[in-house]
């Protein structure tokens, strides 16, 4: 194995963490390149913020290499694409240049467009409202305010970089535009309409990686990510706190 080699299994493990994937499929898609290239000597050691692998070239010497993901972004279509790039790769129909290439025009494959992110967290406050069982104006109204916590969300990391503050602030955004509306005859319901705007918030993917990771007996960073999930769930509960107080 050589570092070019060990850097592109690296890359794919850093995409597939970066973009909300759990661990075991990160250790599964890296393991199944390896293999695919014929390497049967690398060690790797992924956890929710880095990965430390060691692989041996063919003169006996060890190549070890650290790489580290300080921040995660979900993005469903990296996932997508690296886990295809790593079927192509078992069929052996791909070069390593082709590999290393590829990996790149994942890496830097544009992000949800602003646009479709304030459709997202519109549709999907204004979706859960009514599914709770809210009016179809509680659920209009519901869907406004997720507009405007998209627009927050989408800008404020420009701006702040603590999940706990940025959290904060967008639950007392939402429970403030939430009593606003009630306060002037718009909407019946105040409950429904703050809990479907929340749920633009909740840390779903976390609380789901998390159990995965116990059910794979990775139980650092199961509770790692639990403990992250939960804090989050508590940084909203004092937003909504400090309005309605």
């Amino acid at each position: 194995m050589t570092s070019v080699e060990l850097e592109i299994i690296l890359k794919a493990g850093k995409i597939l963490l970066s973009s909300g994937a759990e661990i075991s499929r990160t250790e599964d898609t890296m393991n199944y390149i390896a293999r695919a290239m014929n390497f049967k000597d690398l060690e790797a050691y992924v956890s929710n913020r880095g990965i430390f692998a060691t692989a041996k070239k063919a003169d006996g010497t060890e190549i070890t290499r650290i790489c580290n993901v300080p921040e995660v972004d979900i993005n469903l279509s990296k996932i997508e694409s690296v886990n295809a790039l790593s079927r192509r790769v078992t069929q052996k129909n791909i070069t390593i240049e082709e590999i290393e290439s590829e990996l790149n025009q994942i890496d830097t494959m544009s992000d949800y467009s602003f646009f479709w992110r304030l459709v997202a967290y519109t549709l999907g406050a204004s979706g859960f409202s009514y599914a709770i069982g809210s009016s179809i104006t509680d659920s209009i109204i519901a869907g406004i305010i997720g507009l405007i916590l998209g627009v927050y969300m989408c800008t404020i990391k420009r701006i702040l970089n603590s999940d706990v503050l940025i959290t904060i602030l967008g639950s007392i955004l939402i429970a403030l535009f939430g009593n606003l509306f009630i306060h002037f005859n718009i909407g019946s319901n105040l409950s429904v309409i703050l809990l479907g705007a929340m749920i633009d918030i909740v840390p779903g993917v976390p609380f789901v990686n998390a159990i995965r990771e116990y059910s794979q007996n990775n139980y650092n960073t199961g509770i790692t990510l639990m403990m992250g999930a939960l804090l989050t769930c508590i940084s909203m509960a004092v937003g909504v706190a400090v309005v309605q107080s």
